[in-house]
């Protein structure tokens, strides 16, 4: 399996045109093809209102934008279902056994999409297809193990709830998190105590040890979750698929014999 991200330069496309001179970013969560017309999903985020407002009207004018319609609406931020005519990206990426992954960003001019192809041959003629109406850079391309990539479709919605769950962190929460992961008190040995932890934040080792335990309450039983998940999906596979990839044989435990996949 291969996986590729590229970047897509403007070429009147409605999600990255709206991003040129206007201080927003664009993240579709859902993409679906439809033909001749594309169904998205999309998030946008500005830290200054006005830009925010300014990038819906755009894209409500947009000569490609068929339908916009607006699912909620905060100061700094929007959630929008669009209906697009076809961008004659997603296309290619689709026809020729592509797997799209979401989210799609759009910002400062530019879209990033990342794909996940079968084949290395269906990969090219993917980008062919594209690059026939957009200039594209390739900014990854890998070699997958299939296994990596099955694991992440059967654990997603724990995938996700992990997201979901820094993303409810407080601003102050993700600091500590960040400057605690990036200056290694998770190391091991430890490369920061909690005392040195507490001095960059100016407050005491009990209040940070306090922070700290807060956190990983709010952290650990989703992560918890996924381990389990990802052994119990890891168990169940290793009955069917050998070391090597070939299908193994099942064992009816209750008799102990072997029986034909």
């Amino acid at each position: 399996m291969y996986s590729v991200t590229i970047q897509k330069e403007p070429h009147h496309c409605p999600f990255s045109d709206v991003t040129i001179n206007c201080d927003v970013r664009l993240l579709h969560t859902c993409v679906q093809f439809n033909g001749s017309t594309e169904n998205v999903w999309s998030h946008i985020s500005s830290e200054k209102q006005e830009e925010l407002q300014k990038s819906i009207l755009r894209l409500k004018s947009h000569p490609k934008i068929a339908k916009l319609e607006i699912v909620n609406l905060a100061k700094n931020f929007a959630s929008i279902r669009v209906d697009v005519m076809s961008t004659k990206t997603i296309a290619p990426i689709i026809l020729n056994g592509g797997y799209l992954i979401t989210p799609i960003l759009a910002l400062d001019g530019k879209e990033f999409w990342r794909a996940i192809f079968s084949t290395k041959s269906q990969l090219n003629r993917a980008l062919n297809g594209i690059m026939k109406n957009y200039s594209l850079k390739v900014i990854e391309a890998l070699e997958l193990d299939p296994m990596v990539f099955f694991n992440l479709v059967q654990n997603f919605e724990y995938v996700l709830s992990i997201i979901n769950t820094i993303n409810e962190l407080t601003a102050k929460e993700k600091q500590l998190l960040m400057t605690a992961i990036k200056k290694g008190f998770y190391d091991e040995p430890k490369r920061i105590n909690t005392i040195e932890l507490a001095n960059l934040f100016g407050v005491s080792k009990v209040a940070i040890s306090r922070r700290i335990r807060r956190l990983e309450r709010k952290l650990l039983p989703t992560l918890w979750t996924l381990a389990s998940r990802a052994h119990d999906v890891n168990m169940l596979t290793s009955n069917y698929i050998g070391r090597k990839g070939e299908i193994a044989p099942r064992v009816d435990k209750k008799c102990g014999s072997i029986e034909a996949p």
